[in-house]
């Protein structure tokens, strides 16, 4: 029996955690990326900086050009896939910011509760996404572990040891040549992958002793004409933090930090996207593709719960796909269901991308 005071409930308060996609927006979901096949291919053509030259009269044959060098990479894409339930009998009980005195409406608390785990899903594989675009842009492989610790999935697109490379001396050691760093590095990546580097991603020690160095300073400094200018920050929807640019030699480089962290699925630990240590280089026009596979189911299998949600998700835009499954058990006393996704994050244009470490 109540007492005579009166109470009010406010609205209800759901701690977000976010889920950035920093690395992640480097890769472009396109339509004809969503498929159904087991594995993903791409043609890669190569080319050379071939000129033209002269010949000894107008009449004579003219110079073979180059072949184009053709090469087919093949990969098959990991699987995620988190599961949930939904308890009839607690759909009895008061919901999160319902008031106590209100009749439950069971429909009503099953379909927020399918989408609440549903969103928790999403969110999980997300995550996974932009991990999986992190380790392609630091380390230019995949290895992802399974529940126990253990490497469940690994992929090598071989990046060339020329494009991750240590310093010569130490950043924040007293002897640091960031800017020198940085021109090589990029001089290389203009080498061999034919497209102009413009954009960096620091890691926190390195966007440290960046700031720190006395030549940087200097450069940001320059009133006479402009090398560069870093600003107030502001972040992105992504996660990142733009900081402003930078003029390297004859290279002009927007300048990120990226803070965004998960949580390690065996240990917990707090753990972030982008090595402490590292500035990641790369081309914002370069090719990166982000591709989602189909996860196949028999035909006419129980999947009899999908009013409350659809069979597939998909927002290439959004570089998304979410394989759903929803069914209930036959006392209908229990709704279970699947949020499943085979994304694949394929550095396309691998030798664009290059990977300064600062601290060896």
């Amino acid at each position: 029996m109540s007492d005579s005071g009166t109470q009010k409930m406010l609205r209800r308060y759901e701690e977000m955690t976010d889920t950035p996609s920093f690395f992640a927006s480097y890769f472009t979901a396109r339509p004809e990326n969503l498929h159904t096949s087991e594995s993903v291919e791409i043609d890669i053509e190569r080319s050379g900086r071939e000129i033209a030259v002269v010949v000894s009269d107008i009449a004579a044959d003219g110079r073979e050009v180059e072949k184009t060098l053709l090469t087919n990479k093949m990969w098959t894409p990991p699987i995620f896939k988190q599961k949930a339930t939904v308890n009839a009998f607690d759909m009895i009980k008061r919901q999160a910011g319902q008031h106590p005195f209100v009749a439950p409406d069971y429909q009503a608390n099953v379909a927020m509760q399918v989408m609440k785990n549903a969103a928790k899903c999403e969110q999980t594989i997300r995550r996974s996404i932009e991990l999986m675009a992190s380790q392609v842009m630091q380390t230019g492989k995949l290895t992802l572990k399974d529940e126990n610790g253990n490497d469940k999935y690994t992929l090598d697109f071989k990046p060339k040891a020329s494009h991750i490379v240590d310093v010569g001396n130490n950043w924040g050691g007293g002897s640091e040549t960031p800017l020198a760093d940085l021109e090589a590095l990029a001089e290389q990546l203009v080498e061999d992958g034919k497209e102009i580097p413009d954009k960096l991603a620091f890691g926190k020690t390195a966007w440290q002793d960046f700031l720190a160095d006395s030549e940087v300073q200097s450069r940001l400094d320059n009133r006479r004409f402009d090398m560069g200018q870093i600003g107030r920050p502001r972040r992105d929807r992504n996660g990142g933090q733009y900081h402003g640019t930078i003029t390297v030699g004859s290279f002009e480089f927007e300048l990120w930090t990226y803070r965004g962290r998960f949580d390690d699925p065996q240990t917990g630990t707090s753990t972030p996207y982008l090595t402490d240590d590292l500035v990641v280089m790369s081309s914002t026009n370069a090719r990166y593709d982000l591709s989602f596979g189909d996860i196949p189911q028999i035909p006419g299998a129980p999947n009899n719960a999908l009013q409350f949600v659809p069979n597939r998700l998909s927002v290439p835009g959004a570089g998304m796909d979410l394989i759903v499954r929803a069914w209930f058990s036959e006392d209908g006393t229990h709704l279970h269901m699947t949020v499943g996704s085979r994304p694949l994050t394929i550095p396309t244009a691998i030798d664009t991308i290059g990977v300064l470490n600062t601290r060896v």
